[in-house]
């Protein structure tokens, strides 16, 4: 199957449009490519390549999105930009803090950086608590750029889920055609759905990743 991750989109796409609108219907349009452009080049952020096609597909959720990664929220790309720049922001003010190794490890061995904050990890979701899925653009000697990791104010463990954001993309469409998610309704108006990880038994799409066999 390929890995293309326009494809791998797309399946999820077609899979929300018979299942689970409200997931699609919460995004953003996709940025374009002059949009896009712009905008890196006035945060001064340039996206990996597979990560900028995702921008170009969707921008994002829309606040009343119901959190595009099985409950975290896909930020948009102005949110992307604030997220990496509070980040900076913590680095420079307790840079002893940013290195801080002693607590964080990485799952492989060697695949990410064993700290708390890693400028080159590029949060593109958060759970609206300081934790995110994020790009890894500098990875441990046994890592590859472009691998998705969790990462965060709560995320010790640091994992590889996923040896690049197409192959994210490929897990999440075929769990999904697998019946592998659960959508229930809350009676929240603020957030009417919840959206999880069916398997394993969690709360929190990031615990779940504690539990997983991964990489996916």
């Amino acid at each position: 199957m390929s890995q293309a991750l326009d494809t791998q989109f797309a399946r999820i796409s077609a899979w929300a449009s018979a299942n689970f609108p409200a997931l699609i219907e919460g995004l953003n349009p996709g940025l374009s490519e002059h949009a896009l452009s712009a905008a890196e080049t006035n945060a001064g952020i340039a996206l990996p390549d597979e990560l900028r096609q995702l921008y170009l597909l969707a921008d994002g959720e829309k606040p009343n999105g119901v959190g595009f990664f099985f409950g975290l929220k896909f930020l948009s790309f102005e949110e992307l930009v604030k997220t990496a720049e509070l980040w900076r922001e913590v680095a420079q003010s307790d840079p002893e803090l940013a290195e801080d190794g002693e607590f964080h490890s990485s799952d492989p061995e060697g695949a990410i950086t064993a700290q708390y904050i890693n400028l080159g990890w590029i949060a593109f979701a958060h759970d609206f608590g300081g934790n995110h899925l994020s790009v890894d653009t500098a990875p441990g000697p046994a890592g590859t750029i472009g691998q998705v990791i969790n990462s965060g104010q709560d995320e010790e463990n640091k994992r590889v889920i996923s040896p690049s954001l197409a192959s994210f993309l490929s897990w999440m469409a075929d769990t999904l055609e697998a019946g592998k998610g659960t959508v229930t309704a809350t009676g929240d108006a603020s957030l009417p759905y919840e959206f999880l990880l069916a398997e394993p038994e969690n709360r929190h799409f990031l615990d779940a990743v504690q539990k997983m066999k991964l990489p996916v």
